[in-house]
């Protein structure tokens, strides 16, 4: 059963653990979500420390969207990302709110923290004292891999699809 959670701005969510079939390159981040009023948000890629996100891997570009889409953000950088390596993939959100639409994903976790929005950037590492909850947004990462030339593949797949909403 699909779900909604509005998150209020100067929070971080991060899901996972997620890991990747193959290495390679990312590219971008994405959520399905609703931005609310005059909300902006930035994604971010973390890495697993001690089974929990840890150093922030890479970040994309800060976004402001209103309506109920897939939001997608391009990597500032172009971060490898190496197989069977565990990531957490998510956002903050600065000011408005944040929908997110996802559902119960069993072995996967959000994590999430009030954390003072800074545009554009995502802390690192990340905060400690975090909360967690069952409910996983629809979120992936997209990356090209290095064993498979040309090949887009996705870091994790998305809870549930656009189209079921």
């Amino acid at each position: 059963v699909a779900t909604t959670d509005t998150l209020p701005a100067d929070y971080i969510n991060v899901i996972g653990g997620y890991s990747p079939a193959g290495g390679g390159t990312m590219s971008s981040l994405s959520v399905y979500s609703k931005l609310n009023g005059t909300a902006v948000m930035t994604f971010g890629i973390y890495s697993d420390t001690a089974g929990a996100p840890g150093a922030l891997v890479a970040k994309g570009s800060e976004v402001a969207d209103a309506a109920e889409a897939w939001v997608t953000s391009n990597t500032t950088t172009s971060p490898s990302v190496a197989a069977a390596t565990t990531y957490y993939i998510g956002h903050t959100v600065g000011t408005g709110t944040f929908t997110g639409y996802g559902d119960n994903d069993a072995g996967k976790t959000s994590y999430f923290k009030i954390n003072t929005y800074s545009a554009g950037n995502m802390p690192d590492p990340f905060p400690a004292a975090y909360s967690t909850q069952a409910i996983i947004f629809s979120t992936y990462a997209t990356y090209t891999a290095s064993d498979i030339p040309n090949k887009q593949q996705i870091v994790s797949q998305a809870v549930k699809r656009a189209s079921s909403y």
